[in-house]
C-alpha cells in the first residue's frame, strides 16, 4: 500500500521532502498485519509488493538509511489491515 499525503495511492503530495541528502533514521513500531516499512520515490506506481517498486528501501527503526534529495512517500507491506503509526526521523 503506498502512503502520501495525497489522500490517495497516485502520490501526487509526497509524505516528505529531503532537501538536503544524508544518512537518516526512522524509528516506528509496526502494528497490526503491517510487515514491512519501505520509502519509495514519489511518483511511483502501485505495486502488490513494495520491494517491486524501482528505488524502494526497506526501513529498519532506529537504523541508519542513505537518502538522496527529493520526494519521498511511504510503503507498506500488509498482510491484514492496520491501524495508524507515527514515523519520526533523526540526522
Amino acid at each position: 500500500m503506498l502512503v502520501s499525503c495525497s489522500g490517495d495511492s497516485s502520490g501526487s503530495s509526497p509524505a516528505f521532502n529531503v532537501t538536503t541528502a544524508g544518512t537518516f533514521a526512522a524509528t516506528f513500531t509496526l502494528n497490526g498485519g503491517a510487515t514491512d516499512l519501505y520509502v519509495v520515490t514519489s511518483g511511483n506506481a502501485v505495486a502488490t509488493n513494495c520491494s517491486d517498486l524501482a528505488g524502494s528501501v526497506v526501513l529498519t527503526s532506529g537504523n541508519p538509511t542513505a537518502l538522496s534529495t527529493g520526494s519521498y512517500n511511504y510503503c507498506i507491506d500488509a498482510t491484514a489491515g492496520f491501524t495508524a503509526f507515527a514515523v519520526s526521523w533523526t540526522q
